[in-house]
């Protein structure tokens, strides 16, 4: 936290914050010296005396002009908040181990001091206001009381935690109920109108409950982990269900990931810089460059072997060289990648590549028609490939089934297949170890972006179009806890019209129990879906045709659907007896087709005769 600059020359050396709290009137701060704890009250910018239309400058002048210090706490304040939705008085309540005090402040300076409780057993947590102001809840280790402010008096105690109550917030819909969470890893909410529990979660996980958030609009309830994980939790009839979690640790290393890429960048465009002074007396960008030297490129007549910005690394080539007398062994170091020390060692005849792994066939991960029936786009391994191919239809209606057989004139003739291929273009990605789903867009318009998802936890967008070769044009890394199984696209359809941003939003699942929605302009999930269960088969994805819904398999033996808007499931299809590993959308009707691993295929419609 950095203090105020009218306010360093005195917090600085002499007082310590412990507890601090904002509006948009104020803000408070606790503050622990030497021989006593001060609450400093500081009036915003906007709530300040104003003088010929502007603010009373403090240039020179003390902050005590303006603040407003509290005295009255003994022990250091360890919890302050701020109730200020009465727009003529403030209150303040802070909490210590040697007494709980609500402050009433009108005007600037008008102070009224309410204690609530004196000599608490432990070390308060928290404290927190209703929506009145009229009732307080302050936290004590595992118990939390709440007090009538006005008769100073404890309305209830609320137990239960089998751990320290760590935070609490009261609804903002629901006044009369009140959230708190714990180090048991679990919350709890309670409904101060009837005195009872309104609802217990389950451990939620292996940390602690730091934190707690509620959204004033809709009501649903934000709990942070010790972790660095964040659950979003919507608190409905009697129960709350989790909607979507969130690792921010995750979220700090891509942010600084991209950090290190701008940085690589800019320093790649930066002018080198070649010096010849020892190494202590070199500049920091000529020590920069001078890694990057090959020790050929001091020879004339010698070509540095390229340098490429994707696979940079230090590689060892060892070949032997033969001498009148002993054998020996020269050794080339430097920092081109493998495949070109690999195109240089096939120039010389002497080098030894017994060593060497014979390739093996890998199996086809996915293949998909692409461009109008035009190509096919196909996945192996790490590797992507688009063929072109055209097929011998004289061959294909002769080899049916359902056509007669022709006579033939002599024994000898048979008809020759003449369906060909051939490949425009392969992409390979060293950073995976296999493409693990594919997907492209092949029906009612022309597109070039296909998407692939990798073993390596990342989602990659491929414009095939682009600078005549095709390149990746957005890169998703760690896009799921674990490499995502399925990546599915829009499917246009001539029975409907959307804009042309609809399709730009993209599907992937994992198998930790998560659907995601993005947005390929973008590289921040836009919705995720984690009703369903998945921890172990690859289960398909759909969107529907009016791009309302999302549908997908579960591992429960049940379909569910999702509302792509608010990302709450919508209905849950049971009926097969195995996991549901496949489900697609009419593109005319409002029907959804699912199958299973029992071998049977489910047709589900929105009328109930059906």
């Amino acid at each position: 936290m950095e203090l105020l600059a009218d306010a360093v020359w005195q917090w600085r050396p002499r007082a310590t914050l412990t507890a601090a709290d904002s509006c948009d009137r104020c803000t408070v701060f606790a503050l622990q010296y030497s021989d006593c704890a001060v609450l400093r009250v500081r009036w915003n910018a906007d709530n300040l005396v104003q003088t010929d239309g502007y603010a009373e400058p403090q240039v020179g002048s003390e902050p005590l002009d303006r603040d407003l210090e509290l005295h009255g706490h003994a022990e250091r304040v360890v919890c302050v908040k701020i109730y200020a939705k009465d727009c003529s008085a403030v209150n303040v309540c802070s909490a210590s181990r040697d007494c709980v005090i609500v402050w009433h402040i009108t005007g600037r300076s008008r102070v009224a001091q309410s204690i609530l409780v004196e000599n608490l057993p432990s070390e308060p947590g928290w404290v927190a206001f209703d929506d009145t102001g009229k009732l307080a809840a302050v936290a004590s280790e595992r118990d939390v009381k709440i007090f009538v402010i006005e008769r100073k008096e404890v309305l209830v105690t609320l137990e239960g935690h089998l751990a320290r109550v760590t935070k609490g917030e009261f609804h903002p819909i629901h006044h009369h109920l009140l959230v708190t969470a714990s180090e048991d890893r679990t919350f709890k909410i309670w409904d101060l109108a009837t005195r009872t529990l309104w609802f217990q979660s389950a451990v939620l996980s292996a940390f602690s409950i730091l934190s707690i958030a509620l959204n004033p609009v809709n009501g649903d309830a934000a709990f942070g982990f010790a972790d660095g994980s964040v659950k979003i939790f919507a608190l409905l009839d009697r129960y709350a269900k989790e909607l979507t979690a969130f690792n921010v640790e995750n979220f700090m290393r891509k942010s600084l990931r991209k950090i290190q890429e701008t940085e690589d960048e800019a320093r790649q465009d930066m002018p080198q810089v070649i010096s010849s002074l020892p190494p202590w007396a070199r500049s920091q960008r000529a020590q920069k460059n001078s890694t990057g030297v090959s020790v050929s490129a001091s020879y004339g007549s010698v070509d540095g072997i390229p340098q490429s910005d994707e696979d940079q690394g230090n590689t060892e080539i060892s070949c032997p060289v033969l001498s009148m007398n002993d054998a020996c062994s020269l050794t080339l170091e430097g920092i081109a990648p493998p495949s070109d020390i690999a195109a240089a060692a096939a120039a010389m005849g002497s080098m030894s590549m017994s060593s060497a792994k014979k390739a093996t066939r890998q199996e086809i991960v996915e293949a998909r028609f692409f461009y109008m029936d035009k190509f096919l786009l196909s996945a192996c391994g790490n590797l992507v490939r688009l063929h072109q191919f055209e097929l011998d239809e004289a061959f294909a209606r002769a080899s049916s089934s359902k056509a007669k057989p022709a006579k033939k004139k002599n024994d000898v003739e048979i008809l020759e297949n003449r369906s060909c291929k051939k490949r425009v273009a392969q992409w390979s990605f060293g950073d995976m170890q296999s493409v693990t789903s594919l997907a492209c867009v092949n029906g009612a318009f022309l597109s070039s972006v296909a998407v692939l998802a990798g073993s390596d936890r990342s989602i990659r967008v491929l414009d095939i179009g682009a600078g005549g070769g095709g390149r990746t044009v957005r890169v998703v890394r760690d896009a799921h806890s674990r490499a995502a199984h399925t990546v599915a696209l829009p499917r246009p359809t001539c029975y409907t019209s959307h804009p042309s941003n609809f399709y730009d939003l993209m599907l992937s699942s994992a198998a930790d129990s998560t659907t995601h929605l993005w947005d390929i302009r973008a590289d921040n999930c836009v919705m995720r879906f984690c009703e369903h269960v998945n921890r172990v088969h690859t289960l398909g994805v759909a969107f529907s045709p009016c791009m309302r819904y999302v549908a997908t398999g579960s591992e429960d033996r049940a379909a569910y659907i999702y509302d792509i808007r608010t990302g709450r499931r919508l209905v849950k299809i049971k009926g097969h007896s195995e996991v549901v590993t496949s489900v697609a959308f009419n593109p005319l009707h409002p029907q959804l087709a699912t199958a299973s691993i029992d071998g049977t295929v489910r047709f589900y419609s929105s009328k109930r005769s059906d």
